[in-house]
């Protein structure tokens, strides 16, 4: 059992370091969100956040609704278990009162894009940590844990932390990037789900062993 929980922790910490160093790419390493949806899921190319609405289909699915015309793709197709999320802070600048003279409402959009973000960092908050800041949450890749219909798990293992996004945080696809998974990814991804199934019984077991005890 002991040699078990072992090698499950090595895997998750060979997994941890693995995506700390991902974590810091940039941006290029992924594609908008706007250009997935043309180069993955054959929208047409324009204006993807004037035509996009978040919605549910007939099936109770949440989707991205192409209003003009007439595609939706689900967004549990467009994130995945594996792959990688990023909120690029020059959305975050271009948003606010500050910039309304210069861009008009579009700065109020931006602004409730950024409100959708601080419903993640306000449940990081929320478990007492307070050396993250919530410009921690930009220019970084956030690993995808599970998603559904309505929100996604992100974890940084830089920040040491998780959290859970709403799917609305789609409203700016210009500003968020998605990278789906390569071989070795998926493989680290697999190591880390794997780690993540010891308790907290095998870790005192672990313990009570290493001391000669029996619990």
């Amino acid at each position: 059992m002991t040699d078990d929980v072992d090698d499950k922790l090595a895997k998750i910490q060979e997994a941890q370091e693995y995506f700390k160093v991902k974590e810091k790419d940039s941006v290029d390493t992924g594609k908008t969100i706007s250009n997935t949806l043309v180069e993955k899921f054959s929208w047409l190319q324009g204006d993807i956040r004037k035509r996009m609405k978040i919605d549910v289909n007939s099936l109770g699915e949440s989707i991205i609704l192409d209003k003009q015309n007439f595609r939706e793709t689900q967004i549990s197709t467009v994130f995945v278990p594996g792959s990688s999320i990023y909120f690029n802070s020059k959305g975050a600048e271009k948003s606010g009162m500050k910039n309304i003279f210069t861009r008009g409402f579009r700065a109020l959009d931006s602004s409730t894009w950024q409100n959708f973000i601080k419903e993640g960092f306000n449940i990081i908050q929320s478990t007492g940590t307070t050396n993250i800041k919530f410009e921690d949450m930009f220019d970084t890749w956030w690993l995808i844990k599970s998603i559904t219909n309505y929100n996604i798990t992100v974890t940084s293992f830089s920040l040491n932390t998780s959290t859970t996004l709403p799917n609305l945080i789609l409203v700016e696809p210009d500003y968020v990037s998605i990278r789906y998974p390569s071989e070795e990814d998926l493989d680290m991804y697999k190591k880390y789900e794997l780690g993540s199934t010891v308790t907290q019984a095998d870790l005192m077991n672990k313990l009570a062993k290493a001391f000669g005890q029996k619990i």
